[in-house]
This record gives C-alpha cells, sequence and structure tokens, in this order.
C-alpha cells in the first residue's frame, strides 16, 4: 500500500485536492466554522464516499463545536446514536465493543442517507 509517511494538510479551498484523500483525520474540532462554499465542498466529498474520523472530544462543549460544524455540512441530517451491532464494529476489531474503547460513555453517532453514511464517533 503506497501511503504518506507523515500528515498531509488538506483544504476544502484548495481545488479539488481534497478527493485525492479517501480518509482524513481531524483533531480538535470544536471550533469549526465553514464557509458555504467549503460545506458544499466537504458534502460533496463525503456524498463521493470521503471518510473523516474525527477526535479529541473532551466534553459538551467541543461536541457543540462539531456539531455546529456538521450541520454547515449536512444541515438536513439528524445525528443517530449506532448500537454496537452495526456491522462496522465487526470488521477489524470484530471483539471490540464501543464500551471497550479508551474513553468514557463512548458514543457512536452517524449522519444517515446519500450515498453514503457519514461515520462520527466522539464523546459528547
Amino acid at each position: 500500500m503506497d501511503v504518506r509517511s507523515v500528515e498531509q494538510p488538506v483544504n476544502p479551498d484548495d481545488d479539488d485536492d481534497i478527493f485525492l484523500y479517501p480518509y482524513l483525520h481531524a483533531g480538535m474540532p470544536t471550533n469549526w466554522v465553514f464557509t458555504d462554499a467549503q460545506a458544499k465542498k466537504l458534502r460533496e466529498y463525503f456524498l463521493c464516499g470521503g471518510f473523516m474520523v474525527c477526535d479529541s472530544f473532551f466534553g459538551t462543549q467541543e461536541w457543540e463545536g462539531f456539531e455546529r460544524g456538521i450541520r454547515q455540512i449536512f444541515p438536513d441530517r439528524e445525528i443517530v446514536e449506532l448500537p454496537d451491532e452495526v456491522a462496522i464494529f465487526h470488521t477489524a476489531l470484530s471483539e471490540v465493543s464501543s464500551s471497550e474503547l479508551p474513553v468514557d460513555d463512548p458514543e457512536w453517532q452517524h449522519l444517515p442517507g446519500g450515498r453514503k453514511d457519514a461515520l462520527l464517533a466522539g464523546d459528547p
């Protein structure tokens, strides 16, 4: 597998570069504020199958900031909790339940609909 050995910052304002990366990792998305163009590009990225993991939720304030940003991207979708039985939890880590993850009271959530579901993991 050909992967980068260091992180590659990706900016939704930079042409279509975001579509070169099927996986994005965002740390501390607490203060997300997107322009309309950025939200539109991120929405298109997710609907084309792009995947993002967000981490560093330390409480309600962080979750609320993240949720505001996601609502800019998908204003017409609700965030719902995923039960442990969902197939994504039974692939590479089939023996691990969300209760075994190294965070207090984890909640796995996603935005249903579209060609692909956007999976959100957080500790609200």
